[in-house]
């Protein structure tokens, strides 16, 4: 519901100048100020997560350059994070081809300026990543919750395994496909 319905009609309300090149209203009744709801399309939310990604802007910094306040770039952002598809969802779409021989290894990558390895599986024959996921660390739990989606979730048709000597690769292998 927009802040102007909660208020009544155009009739309730009187123009109280703006703020920020953002139009402000009052209420006759109870005298609460309040800005026009807008709705946004979806490409704003994706821009602003585009800037919030890629760009490496904070909240404040999409706001000003999206017209938004910074509260709302992050509702969106956080919105589309909590909507996006995980690795079973794309997998189930895309039906990747896979030949059963898989590549195991974890990457470093940063996330705003902190270090956190990527659990990274490639499928042999096709390039395809059936999985991957970022982890508190590389470590036998984090192999193990990525092999097990890889299994049950996925079900890809594990024939064998390339990878390097990761202890805790190794371990979680071994547990998980004896």
């Amino acid at each position: 519901m927009a802040s102007s319905q909660k208020h009544g009609s155009n009739l309730s309300r009187t123009n109280n100048g703006q703020w920020s090149k953002i139009q402000r209203y009052q209420c006759l009744r109870c005298q609460k100020t309040f800005n026009e709801t807008l709705k946004f399309g979806e490409n704003m939310h994706y821009q602003a997560a585009m800037l919030y990604f890629t760009e490496e802007t904070s909240y404040r910094a999409v706001g000003r350059q999206l017209g938004i306040t910074a509260l709302t770039g992050s509702r969106w952002i956080d919105w589309l994070g909590g909507h996006r598809k995980s690795f079973e969802e794309v997998a189930e779409e895309l039906k990747p081809r896979c030949g059963g021989y898989l590549l195991a290894d974890g990457k470093a990558i940063f996330i705003k300026g902190k270090e956190h390895p990527l659990l990274l599986t490639s499928d042999v024959h096709s390039q395809d990543i059936p999985m991957a996921q970022v982890s508190r660390s590389e470590n036998q739990e984090g192999w193990e919750s990525v092999s097990t989606r890889l299994r049950d979730k996925i079900r890809y048709p594990s024939q064998g395994l390339v990878m390097d000597a990761d202890l805790g690769l190794w371990a979680a292998v071994s547990r998980l496909f004896p």
